[in-house]
C-alpha cells in the first residue's frame, strides 16, 4: 500500500510538472514583409505561438485600418504567404502589424513596390456616366501609390484605392482625370462626361443646378465638428431633399444632413471627401480634413506632392497647403501623395512637412 502510495505521489507531481510546462505566457510575434519582385506580390513572414490564427491590420488607400486573416501558424509557430497589395489596396510605405493570441507585433511598413511595372494604362479610358451614377476602373502598370489630378471642377468625384479608381457623377458637363503612377510618371488620361438623368419626378427631364455649399471644405481636430449650409440642387420648383450620397472615409468623418444643413465630426487623424445629393439628383463634395491640435510652428519641408518624404525616427507628418492639412505618424519614408493621405485642398498642389509639438 505504501508502495502504491509512493507511485500515486510521483505521478500526481509528473502531472502537476507536465500542467505547469503548457501554462505558458503568449509570445510576442514578429512579422517582416519584403518585396517579390517587380510586381505587386509582398511576402510576409510571421513567427509566434504554434497553431495560431494570425491576423494582419495595415491601411488601406481611402479607407483607414483594416484587418484581414492570413492564416494559421505551423506546429513551429511558423508562416509565410504571399499578400497582393492592388487586392488588398494596401498604401505603400504605410504600417503594418500582426495580431496572434491577442499580442501584437512590431509595426513594419510597407515596401515600396509596382503592381506589374511597364507603362501605365486604364481599362477604361473614356467614361459615360448620368448624374449620380458610379463606376470604377482599374489602373494597370506604373508604381503605386498612383495619383491623380482631375479637371472640371464639380463634374465628378474620383477616389484611389490601390489600383481602382471610384468615380461619381455629379453634374453635367465634361472633364479629365490625369493618372500618375508613383514619382509623377508616366501619366494616363481618363476622359469623362456626366449628363443629366430623370430626376425623382419621371414626367420631368432637366437639369438641376449644382449643389453648393457655404464653404467647399472643412480642416477639423479629432472630435470636433462642423455644420456648414447647402444649396442648390433643385429643378425647377420642385421640393428638394439632400442626403449623404458618398463618403470617401466613414471611419475617420462621420456626415449627418438635417434639412439644409451638413455636419461633419472629425473621428480619427485622416481625410474625406463627402458628396451631398439633391432628390434631383444633383450633387456637390465636400472635403474634409481632420488633424491633431497643434502647437508651435516647429515644421520640417520634406517633399512636394507626389515625391517621396523620409521622416526621421516616427513623427507627425502634415500634407497639403493654405492652411488645410491632413496628418498622420509615420516613420521612414511616406509617399507625399493624395492616395496616401486623402485631398485636404482640392486642385492646389500640395506639400509635406514633419515635426510640429502634439497636445
Amino acid at each position: 500500500m505504501k508502495k502504491i502510495a509512493l507511485f500515486a505521489g510521483i505521478a500526481l507531481v509528473a502531472v502537476g510538472m507536465l500542467g505547469s510546462i503548457f501554462i505558458a505566457s503568449a509570445m510576442t510575434p514578429t512579422l517582416s514583409l519584403y518585396s517579390s519582385g517587380n510586381s505587386d506580390a509582398v511576402q510576409a513572414t510571421v513567427n509566434g505561438d504554434s497553431y495560431a490564427s494570425v491576423t494582419l491590420y495595415y491601411q488601406k488607400s481611402g479607407y483607414g485600418l483594416q484587418s484581414w486573416y492570413m492564416g494559421s501558424t505551423n506546429s513551429s509557430g511558423y508562416l509565410s504567404t504571399s499578400l497582393s497589395m492592388s487586392n488588398l489596396g494596401v498604401v505603400s510605405g504605410s504600417n503594418a502589424y500582426v495580431m496572434i493570441n491577442n499580442q501584437q507585433s512590431t509595426s513594419v511598413s510597407w515596401p515600396y513596390g509596382s503592381y506589374t511595372g511597364g507603362p501605365i494604362s486604364l481599362s477604361q479610358s473614356n467614361i459615360n456616366l448620368s448624374v449620380s451614377q458610379t463606376t470604377t476602373v482599374t489602373i494597370y502598370g506604373g508604381y503605386a501609390p498612383y495619383s491623380m489630378y482631375p479637371s472640371g471642377s464639380n463634374i465628378f468625384q474620383s477616389v484611389i484605392s490601390g489600383n481602382i479608381i471610384n468615380l461619381w457623377g455629379l453634374n453635367t458637363g465634361s472633364g479629365t482625370l490625369n493618372v500618375c503612377s508613383s514619382g509623377g510618371s508616366p501619366c494616363t488620361t481618363l476622359y469623362v462626361t456626366v449628363s443629366a438623368g430623370y430626376n425623382n419626378n419621371p414626367i420631368y427631364y432637366g437639369i438641376a443646378t449644382p449643389v453648393t455649399f457655404s464653404q467647399t471644405s472643412a480642416t477639423l481636430s479629432v472630435g470636433q465638428s462642423k455644420t456648414v449650409s447647402i444649396y442648390g440642387g433643385s429643378l425647377g420648383s420642385y421640393y428638394n431633399n439632400y442626403y449623404i450620397g458618398y463618403n470617401s472615409n466613414s471611419s475617420g468623418v462621420s456626415a449627418t444632413v438635417s434639412g439644409s444643413n451638413l455636419t461633419v465630426t472629425g473621428l480619427s487623424t485622416t481625410a474625406s471627401v463627402i458628396v451631398v445629393c439633391s432628390s434631383s439628383s444633383s450633387c456637390g463634395a465636400f472635403t474634409v480634413a481632420v488633424g491633431q491640435t497643434q502647437t508651435g510652428s516647429n515644421w520640417t519641408y520634406c517633399a512636394s506632392e507626389n515625391q517621396q518624404c523620409y521622416v526621421p525616427g516616427t513623427q507627425q507628418i502634415r500634407y497639403g497647403a493654405s492652411g488645410q492639412y491632413a496628418y498622420r505618424t509615420v516613420s521612414g519614408y511616406v509617399s507625399c501623395s493624395n492616395s496616401v493621405f486623402g485631398d485636404p485642398i482640392f486642385g492646389i498642389v500640395k506639400q509635406c512637412y514633419y515635426g510640429g509639438a502634439i497636445y
